[in-house]
């Protein structure tokens, strides 16, 4: 008998978890509350231009994972990124950095095969009945049942649905996030110098790229991404988004 199983969250994590599980046979329907997949990995378009405003890229350092890397560079979803630093092109990498292309959430695109899933739909509770999982939604609807359920979100957000496993959620109490506001900003006239990324500026910016300098992106002007450190992130998380964009901007 075929089991139905859960995932909340389409993040890397969730899509990886949902590929080992259809292919041992399982029926897998993925619930995530964003309007696109991807996570931390998701790539956002302003007009027609890609930005990835989270992960900026990834490295691969267990066999596993590079056999994965390998197969999305053969298949055209992923390719090297050699940008420019102040160590020269491809500089400081200590261990090779790949993009997904058009943008990071190609990295994902392959673990969504043959997988049903659900965007826009916010889980607020889970329970358990007969031997078996119902999930609820922020709109009071739910599905099921499911054999079993996977959570596969941030720790704050997976301890608010796992706040009765007493067990996991001690361990989820002790993890600790840090906060990154993620500025975006297109220009129609290259302004940075030849360097394509600086990173560790000062206390405020821990990152800017020319994210246009990524394989499979438009190169016309300048698509630029800035990170704001942990520490101001955190000080400032909430503040307006538009007082925010200005803060880094002007730094």
């Amino acid at each position: 008998m075929t089991k139905r199983i859960a995932i909340i969250g389409a993040g890397l994590a969730g899509l990886a978890c949902a590929r080992v599980l259809r292919r041992s046979g399982a029926y897998v329907e993925i619930f995530e509350q964003d309007r696109i997949i991807g996570g931390r990995m998701a790539t956002t378009r302003v007009g027609i231009v890609p930005y990835d405003h989270g992960a900026q890229y990834v490295t691969a350092r267990s066999d596993q994972f590079r056999a994965f890397i390998d197969e999305l560079c053969s298949s055209g979803y992923a390719a090297r990124w050699k940008p420019t630093t102040s160590q020269g092109k491809g500089g400081g990498q200590m261990q090779p950095w790949y993009v997904g292309t058009p943008g990071m959430s190609s990295i994902v695109r392959p673990l969504a095969e043959s997988v049903r899933i659900h965007t826009n739909r916010r889980v607020h509770t889970l329970s358990r009945t007969d031997k078996a999982w119902q999930i609820w939604f922020d709109d009071e609807t739910a599905v099921g049942p499911f054999a079993a359920v996977a959570v596969a979100v941030p720790a704050p957000q997976a301890q608010l649905l796992l706040g009765q496993a007493q067990e996991i959620s001690n361990a989820l109490q002790r993890v600790r996030m840090s906060p990154c506001w993620s500025l975006m900003v297109r220009l129609d006239q290259c302004i940075l110098p030849s360097q394509d990324v600086y990173s560790d500026m000062s206390d405020v910016i821990r990152w800017i790229a020319r994210n246009n300098d990524k394989p499979g992106r438009i190169k016309k002007g300048d698509a630029i991404v800035v990170h704001a450190s942990p520490q101001w992130s955190r000080a400032t998380e909430d503040a307006e988004p538009e007082v925010v964009a200005e803060e880094l901007w002007s730094e």
